[in-house]
């Protein structure tokens, strides 16, 4: 197989991530940010689990950790896309977004905007408060291990758990955050077609 039909590949599970990353996010845009409910005191538990489930389906007290977890994932795949456009890929890949996306900037320095992008959320630093937050809170020096701590609640070892608090239950916060991530998509799947 040809290093062009591997990118392409690539670039075509990169956006079915995105996808799924921009149908909930709109969403979680049309609907508010639902974290409690009042019910009837007769009402029994399983009743209550199942409406309370069914309110706060779009609440980042649910949804945020896969949607990041889909949207880093779609990342991976798209850095990897853009390095197979131009070399034959790896024997061994790896996860770690930090060296994806060093790799990203070495082969494509004019695209700026890209880049930037890519910085924004693998780097948060201040830039991007809720996850710099969340990485600070738990050790973390980026999003490299994006695998790890969107997809288990406790690192490989079991000995961390990790804690989420900085991502949930962000009101306005999140849905700027949101909205961001959204433009920013956008951004991503209109830059390809330049690499």
């Amino acid at each position: 197989m040809n290093e062009n039909t591997i990118a392409c590949r690539h670039f075509d599970l990169a956006d079915n991530f995105f996808d799924l990353v921009e149908a909930v996010l709109n969403e979680r845009i049309i609907h508010e940010n639902i974290t409690f409910g009042v019910f009837d005191a007769d009402s029994e538990i399983n009743e209550i689990q199942m409406a309370y489930r069914q309110m706060t389906r779009w609440s980042d007290s649910r949804i945020i950790i896969p949607i990041l977890f889909n949207f880093f994932h779609g990342c991976e795949l798209y850095m990897k896309a853009a390095y197979y456009l131009l070399y034959k890929p790896n024997d061994k890949p790896t996860h770690k977004l930090s060296g994806h996306f060093e790799i990203f900037k070495k082969c494509y320095p004019s695209q700026t905007k890209l880049i930037d992008i890519l910085e924004y959320y693998i780097f948060p630093d201040n830039k991007c408060e809720l996850l710099f937050n969340f990485y600070k809170t738990n050790g973390l020096a980026n999003s490299s291990d994006f695998y790890e701590v969107f997809k288990y609640p406790y690192n490989k070892n079991f000995d961390k758990p990790f804690n989420y608090k900085d991502l949930r239950n962000t009101e306005d916060k999140g849905l700027v955050f949101f909205r961001t991530l959204l433009d920013n998509i956008i951004s991503l799947r209109h830059g390809k077609s330049g690499l």
